[in-house]
């Protein structure tokens, strides 16, 4: 699996009631309560221009992508003991057990420049620039005051193309026109929780052409109270609180990416009546002068037993092509060599590439109890202790995998070896930045890509751990430092 970043080219904290503009605090408040409703919400954009680079350049296939999450970092996630307690002000209670929904602003915005959280019910403050509760860009206010709009219901049993079928009487799909779209919802019983919330649909519709999901316009996303909490009359105005895109610390919120690209060659370890991988690896030379048009696989007597279209192989990453072929104990022997011809289009000559394969007993599959993970040492090329990194840096680690006894044990079995990323916060505390993630295995090789595009200028370290049976050992731990380069 790899992982990728996008991160927020622009937020505000929009409070009813209110015209001033709070786009530049580090906080992003939002909030419900007293007498007079004090309602704030929070509005941001992503920026996905590296994320559609890396797409348009071929780095990344989007039809390898799992999943796109929104990511905020609640300000007292480290805190549990602020529970419960007032805020900064002794009027705003810390609000626990209440849902926020996450939707979609279709209309056009500005950032603003603006800093000061100020809550006032009876007087209507100067603009300090766009955004605000009122205005989407200075002198053009939003189609509806604070963006959200509820709609009305009607149901419906069915549509005609754009005409809703409305039938009297009968209860159908439940349809609210005229309705903000709502992109999903999250549930807070504490009060100290990150937002976590699935955006996929939403992002894969601003990435690829032809995707189902979310069909509005959008320029940006919102985040609120549920309409039931928005109305609420308290005694203290509730609040809770993320970290926004100008604070200074490495809380800044992001939608995160992961992408199904990892690389497990089984070439030099095919066993029999199990699903094995097979790679093949071209020098990239642009995402549209090769195509693979087929794959056809040949037994030891060379009699062709499986063919491959087009649609059934993987482009895995740049210039690398992936298949997967099952060949049973029933009908072949172990041991015996088997063939699989690629035909390429490469700048529009056909070409025909061949490996072969080794046809391995399965019962060394399952027999493998006896590996012991303290047997093996690494030695790790590509990142150096202490390096210092330019952010945007892309380096290629390899590890050097040796076994005390025996010697070749290293070459019989395919190893599950993982690295994981984190940074620190004191002396307390390890934040993942990459969870534990499967190494590329290329042939007998083990290497992967490190993309630092994303990562925020900090201290991170690197460990590298080998898995066996839910057992793992870890075997290093490398320290680096991401820097920003810039022009003054």
């Amino acid at each position: 699996m790899s992982i990728f970043r996008s991160y927020l080219k622009k937020c505000d904290t929009i409070i009813q009631y209110n015209t001033l503009n709070n786009s530049q605090n580090p906080v992003a408040e939002i909030s419900y309560g007293t007498l007079i409703p004090q309602v704030s919400r929070f509005i941001f954009d992503i920026d996905l221009s590296n994320l559609i680079s890396k797409i348009q350049s071929g780095i990344i296939n989007p039809k390898n992508i799992i999943s796109h999450t929104l990511k905020l970092t609640n300000t007292i996630r480290l805190r549990e003991d602020l529970l419960g307690k007032k805020s900064y002000d002794d009027t705003i209670l810390r609000a626990s057990s209440f849902n926020l929904d996450l939707f979609n602003i279709n209309q056009d915005w500005d950032e603003g420049s603006g800093y000061e959280f100020i809550y006032n019910q009876t007087t209507i403050f100067f603009p300090s620039g766009a955004t605000n509760w009122y205005l989407a860009k200075t002198l053009i206010p939003w189609e509806t005051a604070g963006i959200y709009t509820t709609g009305t219901t009607v149901f419906v049993t069915g549509v005609t193309g754009s005409t809703i079928v409305v039938i009297s009487g009968i209860t159908g799909t439940t349809i609210v026109t005229g309705a903000t779209i709502i992109l999903g919802s999250q549930a807070f019983p504490k009060g100290n929780e990150d937002v976590n919330i699935d955006i996929t649909d939403y992002i894969n519709s601003l990435l690829i052409t032809g995707t189902t999901g979310f069909t509005g316009t959008t320029y940006g996303l919102g985040l609120k109270f549920q309409p039931e909490y928005e109305s609420q009359a308290t005694i203290f105005r509730n609040a809770v609180a993320f970290f926004a895109k100008t604070t200074n610390s490495y809380f800044e919120p992001y939608v995160e990416t992961i992408i199904d690209d990892v690389i497990e060659d089984d070439r030099y370890f095919f066993y029999l009546n199990q699903d094995n991988n097979l790679y093949l690896y071209l020098n990239n030379t642009g995402s549209n002068s090769i195509i693979v048009t087929g794959v056809t696989i040949y037994d030891y007597n060379n009699n062709s037993v499986a063919t491959y279209f087009p649609s059934e192989i993987l482009q895995v990453k740049p210039g690398i092509y992936s298949i997967n072929y099952n060949a049973s104990s029933d009908l072949y022997p172990d041991m015996v060599m088997f063939r699989d011809v690629w035909t390429v289009l490469i700048n529009n000559r056909v070409r025909s590439i061949e490996n072969e394969f080794l046809l391995l007993n399965d019962d060394y599959y399952f027999t493998q109890n006896a590996l012991d993970l303290n047997n093996y040492s690494f030695n790790i090329y590509g990142i150096p202790e202490g390096s210092i990194l330019v952010a945007g840096d892309l380096l290629n680690i390899k590890l050097i995998i040796r076994s005390l006894y025996p010697m070749n044990q290293v070459k019989n079995v395919p190893l599950d070896i993982e690295y994981r990323i984190f940074t620190t916060v004191g002396e307390r505390y390890q934040i993942n930045v990459v969870s534990w993630t499967s190494i590329d295995r290329i042939g007998l090789d083990y290497q992967f890509n490190l993309d630092t595009s994303w990562f925020i200028p900090q201290d991170y370290y690197m460990e590298i751990r080998l898995s066996y049976n839910n057992f793992y050992v870890v075997k290093n731990k490398i320290k680096f430092t991401i820097i920003q380069y810039t022009t003054l």
